[in-house]
This record gives C-alpha cells, sequence and structure tokens, in this order.
C-alpha cells in the first residue's frame, strides 16, 4: 500500500476559496439531515485506500509507478513525437484536456475523463472495453487518433533509451535485442503494467465535502456550519429519494455502471454504440484481465468479465462517471457536450427532448429543479475536488529522457 501526503495548507485554501465564494449561512439556510441521511453522506465520505491488482503484479512497486510516470509524459513514444499520455491527461486540468473531444494525432470522438483515482474503477474507457488500468494505458499507444504508434516501436524504445531499458529490465530482467511479437507482446503489456502502477498514485486529498462528512461522523456542528449552505442544500437534493445519489453512491460517486441517458445524436450520425461496442471490443482484447498477459487470468477479475454479454440493449450505454474533481474537468458527458455543471443539472432537471423510449434505466427521470436548487446543485458538486495529487506525481521525474509537452503548446 502507498502512502498518500496531503499538503494541510492546500487543502485549507481550497476550503476557504469554496466558503468565500458562498453566502454567510444562516440557522434558516441550513438543511436538517435526518439520520437516514446522516448514513448516506458517511457513506459518501473520502475514498479507501486502493485494493491490490492481481493481474499486474508490480501494481505497487515503487520502481514500476517512476518508470510508468516518466513514460507517461514522453511523447517520443507516439510516431509525432509530439503526443504523451499528458496531452490528453493534463495534471493541471485536473488530469483531463479541457476539451469536448479528445485531440491527439487526430479528433477523437470522445471526452478525456480524469484519471485522478481512476484506479478505484472496475472499467475503464465510457463504454468499458478495457478492464484494468494497465490494459487501458496501452489502446492509446495504439490509436490512430492519439498517439498512433504501434508496439513494436514502443518496444524499441524502451530497449534504445538506455535509462528506460536499464530500469525496466531491473524490474522485468533483461530484453533480447530483437525481440519476437510475442516478446513484444509480453514487454507492451508491461510498459503498461508500469504505467498503472504510476496512475494508482494519483489519488485526490480529502475535499471539503469530505471535511463535511467527516464534521457529521464526529458530531461538529460547528465545523459542519462552516460547509457552505448553499452546498448542503445541494447535497439534501443530491440525496434526496429522486437525486443523483441513486446513480453516483459511494465515495467515488459513482455505481461503476452503464446507462442510455437519450442524448440527442448528432444530425446524420448512427449513434455511438457505446457499451456494446465495449463488450465485443474486450472480449477480443489479448491484454484482457483473463488473457495470458494477465498476472492472474483466473482472478475475481476476469471472472467477471466473462459473465458479460453482447446484449442489443447495450447499444448507446456509457459509463457512469465519477463525480470526484467535477469542477475541474469540464466539459462533461462523454462527448463533451456541456461546458459547465449548471448545463448538466438543467439537463438532468428537466432532460428535454428525451422520452422514456429513448433510455432503459427507470431511475432517469426529470429532476424538476428551479434555478436556485440548480446553482445549490453545482455549489455541491464544487467541493468535490480536494487538493489533488502530490505536485512530484505531476510531472516527469528528474531523471526522464523524455521531451516535456505542456499545457500552452498542446
Amino acid at each position: 500500500m502507498i502512502a498518500r501526503r496531503t499538503s494541510r495548507l492546500a487543502l485549507s485554501a481550497l476550503f476557504a476559496a469554496v466558503v468565500a465564494a458562498a453566502p454567510v449561512p444562516t440557522a434558516d439556510d441550513l438543511p436538517v439531515f435526518s439520520e437516514g441521511d446522516r448514513r448516506v453522506i458517511l457513506s459518501m465520505g473520502q475514498l479507501a485506500s486502493l485494493v491490490p491488482d492481481s493481474t499486474n503484479a508490480v501494481a505497487d512497486d515503487p520502481r514500476a509507478s517512476e518508470l510508468g510516470q516518466a513514460i507517461f509524459f514522453d511523447p517520443g513514444f507516439s510516431a509525432s513525437g509530439a503526443v504523451s499520455c499528458s496531452t490528453c491527461h493534463d495534471p493541471a486540468q485536473g488530469f483531463t484536456d479541457g476539451k469536448p473531444v479528445a485531440i491527439g494525432a487526430g479528433v477523437g470522438r470522445r471526452n478525456a475523463p480524469t484519471i485522478i483515482s481512476a484506479a478505484h474503477q472496475r472499467w475503464f474507457f465510457w463504454d468499458g472495453r478495457i478492464d484494468s488500468l494497465w490494459a487501458q494505458a496501452l489502446g492509446p499507444f495504439e490509436s490512430p487518433l492519439e498517439m498512433a504508434s504501434n508496439r513494436n516501436a514502443v518496444v524499441a524504445r524502451i530497449l534504445d533509451e538506455p535509462e528506460y531499458r536499464r530500469r525496466f529490465e531491473a524490474i522485468f530482467g533483461a530484453l533480447p535485442e530483437v525481440p519476437d511479437a510475442a516478446q513484444v507482446d509480453r514487454a507492451f503489456a508491461r510498459v503498461g503494467k508500469c504505467i498503472a502502477a504510476y496512475e494508482r498514485r494519483l489519488v485526490d486529498g480529502p475535499a471539503p465535502f469530505d471535511e463535511f462528512a467527516a464534521a457529521i461522523g464526529r458530531g461538529d456542528a460547528a465545523a459542519m456550519a462552516d460547509y457552505p449552505a448553499s452546498a448542503q442544500r445541494g447535497l439534501m437534493r443530491f440525496i434526496g429519494p429522486r437525486g443523483c445519489w441513486r446513480c453516483h453512491p459511494g465515495p467515488l460517486m459513482t455505481d461503476g455502471d452503464f446507462a442510455r441517458l437519450g442524448l440527442p445524436d448528432p444530425p446524420g450520425t448512427p449513434g455511438d454504440p457505446g457499451r456494446l461496442e465495449g463488450v465485443r471490443a474486450l472480449k477480443r482484447d489479448v491484454f484482457r484481465s483473463g488473457g495470458e498477459h494477465s498476472d492472474d487470468p483466473q482472478g475475481e477479475r476476469s471472472a467477471l468479465a466473462e459473465t458479460l454479454t453482447e446484449d442489443p440493449e447495450l447499444f448507446g450505454q456509457m459509463r457512469t462517471p465519477s463525480l470526484r474533481q467535477a469542477a475541474r474537468t469540464a466539459p462533461y458527458m462523454h462527448d463533451g457536450r456541456f461546458a459547465t455543471l449548471e448545463a448538466v443539472i438543467h439537463f438532468y432537471s428537466e432532460m428535454p427532448g428525451v422520452t422514456e423510449e429513448q433510455h432503459a434505466d427507470p431511475r432517469l427521470n426529470p429532476l424538476h429543479l428551479k434555478e436556485g436548487e440548480i446553482a445549490d446543485m453545482a455549489a455541491f458538486l464544487r467541493t468535490l475536488c480536494g487538493p489533488g495529487p502530490a505536485p512530484e506525481l505531476c510531472r516527469a521525474p528528474d531523471w526522464a529522457p523524455v521531451r516535456e509537452t505542456s499545457s500552452a503548446s498542446k
């Protein structure tokens, strides 16, 4: 288990900024939380420590994490030498890119989600086509719209760059000078496992909401009153009988499942197949958890993937995103169509143009919120950002042989 140091100064500044931006609460402004409400709030408190990933033998190896961190920031692994993992997952933008859809070697079709706390997820990408953090790291290398490279070139860079090779072989053993196809696949999988070891460390510290939940847990009325009144009202609406909590439960604030919202597709397009395409892709992926490159192909993670079926009802379903870091990761939805939190909440308030026939989830019904309630909900969501990952994880290691990209050059 990797220890996570949280900056109290950064957290205090963040909390102060949230409080300063909100009206001073009065007794009449504050909602009254029932005992049941309090139990729900406590269940949404800060994330627990990560569970081990048995499919990745180096998931918590500091050497693998440091190597993966260097690779993450290195555009030399792309065909153009200009695109790195950090191009679409920029630390300065909450490990997203701030664009409606990702742009690397080409223009993608989906929004780039944050990878902060992604290691807690069960499925990866909007369509869940990947079932491990390490396999998730491999896809962008070979996507023509992202890094436009291939596994042979990735392994060749490890072989040709002395510091990469030295560190890689210290973890996994010697690489052959001219690896065959099977050896390339194995080395490529190990590159993904190193990146995953790094990404497992990208976790957030306590957010203002977590401080409020902790205050509820210890019965600290004074600390509870420090939490903005608007955020408290938004939280009450969030956990209400028809609120967002039904799809966004728990500390990660997602059920980790998939749903079809009925968002109108762009004119002249067949629609994004979403989860249906994801299941098909997962079943043929050689790097899936049940595949030969997994370190636990018979484990629980792979067993769950084997139960998936290509049900036509999955068409158009997208993974429910975590709401952690929401205020830093605009724009929103799988295609980045909404620029602000308020716009997202307004959609769920009225669900314009959506009929019950367009979605299969009975939880998805209009909330019919007033403008003030939309503002309160947004205020609550803005308290779900902690100080973010440690600064030393937001750049390449000092030894790394990289030509770092920056948000200004993207």
